[in-house]
């Protein structure tokens, strides 16, 4: 409790002062509110005359400006249902009853909040008045106390088992606390289904349930129990659910492997029928052939190697040994089978001990895989059809040397359990259970096949990728790396045994080097490679045909929403192992890299940029220079004509502003279905031409296979990264593809008037191109006039030598 005082107040709630003070009754409770100079507002209950108790504190969404921060004013509502707060900038209304954020009866009787309280027949946390009252009972149940909480505090049994065959109703008992003496229902619940049966109230503490008909209890097909939430339901509400536990009803003869069968509660596994049973059924089989504890099971186990699958070399004859455990029982009945993908790559007869099975090969085990090893999923089988358990999900890797190791060097590093070793002095790698050589001298010499990249910039920082043989078994065994006499620095992390070293280039002293790598051993052997790595300068430059320094970025402009394939012009910018850009700070997406350009996708800005700096990033090489420019956006503003035709080959001109900022627009055509007017196909058409900044004609694509039965065609513009662009509402109606009728002319004169004629001519005269064919020495026809009042639609030019 809080003394009634502003000190003290102010202490129970954090060291800022209070600003403002209100009252109110509530439920023949008085509610006093203090309203902070942080902008909170804090809650007691007035308990006596001389203090209070702390309830609940809330941060009113006020701008973190301290001048408009402090609850200066508190007053109630009309109702009392709210309070209002008032600081220098905003007025807040806050609910004086908050008890719905309460959802559970310990949360709820534990608040302190002395207005709320669990009402346990509609399980909400409620005011007192608000709390229905049960027609058996004349009242409502309103729990304020923790201890006073409705609760099902166990269940017996907890599992039920469904043996075919037995589907009568079972009786459950729960043990109830602070729940009265009613009638309930019992749910079962699962999933989105409830089952629901009559409950009977035996005492003050138990109510007896009947399960549902068990025939009504559908186990999904791959489980082996479903397991339910049980609940006492009263007038068609949960009034209090089993927490903590559960109701499974449990099929034990679902589970096929004894592993999984006593895991389960009470069900044991029958050795010699290989079926699970519960503890009813367990007279069927001999005791001596039960089993109901998981590591009794018979089973494979581990490898000898921990870590590790069973290992098996494709040209071995040996056998292929497995460990296990309580494996007497079949101990003549036992197969081993290997799959890879569907496909059985071994099948073989098996002996057993007590902790080991051993499947006999009588050949090789054979290999057709390119890959140096594969996992194989194994199975053994008992009495020919039933699976021994592998719990540890253990298979078999099968594996050839001679493609894991395919230098000497490469073998060598090999794991020691795959029993790979070399011919001495040769890049063979057999599989060998002596003491066949494993000590690097044995090896042939190093050789470099070949490295990338052949440059990098002076400054350094290229990581070098060499490939080639016997370079080495750890990296331990590479001690330097040079090109010249300029050390290139190793990075063991990257390195590969026996095939790949790493190393990040040094600056020369030189400002141009161009020499071969060298490679020393720690053995004393060194290697040199044939090509020969460059240091040179890389440097930005104008685009080729352009004065000196003019167009170093091409486009030099482009949307502030991004998407422009940007141009970056120089020398020697192909270089090196990293390639970064960036344009006004922000990452430019690369694409390409060759020696003259670098192209990326620039990134988007947040206003129009002039002169923005592009950053170009080669390893320990880097620079700058300004050049591109951020501009506005461009707008759409109209489309003619607005119609479409289903074969495309309109030309529309398309109005709005900024359009010069654009490299290669498009126009997008969205086929939409009638029925469900969902988008069914979007067809882009070729680029459109630029007329001017607010003018760009684009030719309309060929949507015939997918405007069967659409009335209407709508479009957008693909405009680099402007997204506002891409889909437009304006739809254009779909109308017939218009026809010619067949005609010859003989053009005789120069100004002779040529009349077209045909059908669904919606066209205007300015959309037509009439082209004559064949035509000797060049002529044209000028189109006069488009008629489509009459019939036929005609088309009237004028020939013009």
């Amino acid at each position: 409790d809080v003394p009634l005082s502003f000190s003290a107040i102010a202490m129970a709630t954090g060291s800022t002062p209070v600003s403002s003070l209100t009252t109110t009754d509530v439920d023949n409770r008085t509610m006093m509110f203090a309203g902070r100079a942080d902008g909170s507002l804090a809650t007691f209950y007035i308990s006596n005359a001389s203090y209070a108790t702390f309830v609940r504190q809330v941060s009113l969404p006020i701008p973190s400006d301290p001048s408009l921060t402090s609850v200066t004013s508190l007053a109630t509502s009309r109702t009392g249902d709210y309070i209002f707060a008032l600081t220098p900038g905003q007025l807040f209304r806050q609910p004086v009853n908050v008890c719905g954020s309460y959802l559970t009866c310990s949360d709820c009787a534990t608040s302190s909040d002395p207005i709320c309280g669990w009402c346990s027949l509609t399980r909400m946390c409620v005011r007192s008045k608000d709390c229905s009252s049960d027609p058996d009972l004349g009242r409502g149940i309103w729990v304020q106390q923790p201890a006073l909480c409705p609760s099902i505090t166990a269940i017996n049994p907890t599992i039920i088992y469904v043996p075919s065959g037995l589907q009568i109703p079972r009786t459950i008992t729960l043990s109830i606390s602070n729940v009265p003496l009613l009638m309930y229902s019992c749910v079962y619940s699962y999933s989105t289904v409830a089952m629901v049966t009559m409950g009977t109230t035996l005492s003050n503490n138990s109510v007896m349930c009947s399960t549902p008909n068990l025939s009504s209890i559908s186990i999904p097909p791959s489980q082996d129990a479903l397991v339910t939430q049980v609940s006492l339901q009263r007038n068609g509400v949960n009034f209090v659910t089993l927490q903590n536990a559960s109701l499974s009803f449990t099929n034990c003869s679902r589970n096929t492997g004894c592993v999984s069968c006593t895991l389960k509660q009470e069900c044991m596994w029958c050795l010699n029928n290989f079926v699970c049973v519960t503890p009813s059924q367990s007279a069927s089989c001999s005791n001596a052939m039960l089993v109901n504890t998981t590591d009794n099971c018979p089973q494979i186990s581990a490898p000898s190697i921990p870590g590790t699958q069973y290992l098996i070399h494709t040209s071995t004859t040996s056998q292929l040994v497995l460990n296990g455990k309580n494996l007497q029982p079949f101990s003549n009945s036992y197969r081993c089978v290997g799959t890879f993908n569907g496909t059985t790559i071994f099948d073989t007869t098996a002996s057993v001990t007590n902790s080991s099975i051993i499947c006999t090969q009588s050949g090789y085990f054979v290999y057709g895989f390119q890959s140096p090893q594969v996992m194989v999923s194994l199975t053994v089988l008992v009495m020919q059809t039933h699976v021994l358990d592998n719990p540890g999900g253990y298979g078999v890797t099968l594996y050839s040397c001679s493609l894991l190791g395919t230098n000497c060097a490469q073998c060598l590093s090999l794991d020691p359990s795959f029993q790979c070793a070399t011919v001495p002095m040769t890049d063979i790698c057999t599989y060998s259970t002596g003491n066949s050589a494993r000590i690097f001298g044995s090896c042939p010499l190093p050789a470099i096949t070949k490295f990338t990249p052949l440059a990098g910039p002076s400054n350094g920082g290229t990581q070098i990728t060499i490939t080639g043989t016997n370079l080495g078994v750890t990296s331990a065994d590479i001690a330097s790396v040079s090109i010249g006499n300029v050390p290139c620095n190793v990075d063991p992390t990257m390195y590969k045994p026996g095939i790949r070293v790493v190393c990040v280039t040094t600056p020369p002293v030189a400002t141009l080097v161009m020499d071969h790598l060298q490679l020393r051993l720690s053995s004393g052997s060194v290697v040199n490679s044939n090509d020969t790595f460059s240091y040179l300068v890389p440097r930005l430059n104008s685009a080729p045909g352009t004065n000196p320094f003019n167009f170093l970025f091409s486009p030099s402009r482009g949307p502030i929403s991004g998407g422009t394939i940007l141009s970056i012009w120089g020398d020697s910018l192909h270089i090196g192992s990293m390639h970064y850009v960036t344009v006004a700070g922000q990452p430019c997406q690369l694409i390409s890299f060759a020696p003259n350009v670098i192209t990326c996708i620039t990134p988007s800005a947040t206003s129009s940029l002039i002169n923005v700096l592009v950053g170009v990033v080669i390893d320990h090489w880097s620079t700058s220079a300004i050049g591109y420019s951020y501009v506005p956006d461009p707008t759409y503003l109209s489309i003619q004509p607005t119609y479409a035709f289903p074969r495309g080959g309109v030309n529309y001109t398309i109005n709005g502003t900024g359009f010069s900022s654009i490299q290669s627009p498009t126009m997008l055509v969205y086929v939409t279905s009638t029925k469900r007017q969902s988008i069914i196909a979007v067809v882009e058409s070729k680029p459109c031409t630029h007329v001017s900044d607010s003018v760009i004609m684009c030719l309309s694509p060929d949507v015939v296979g997918y405007a069967i039965g659409a009335a209407t065609l709508s479009v957008g513009l693909r405009m680099d990264g402007v997204q506002s662009l891409l889909r437009l509402n304006t739809f254009l109606p779909v109308y017939a593809q218009p026809t010619f009728n067949p005609q010859n002319y003989v053009l005789q004169q120069s100004g002779q008037i040529i009349v077209i004629q045909g059908s669904g001519f919606l066209f205007s005269k300015d959309q037509v191109i009439v082209t004559l064919s064949p035509c000797q020495d060049g002529c044209s026809c000028v189109i006069l006039a488009v008629t489509n009042t009459s019939t036929p639609n005609t088309i009237q030019c004028k020939f013009d030598r």
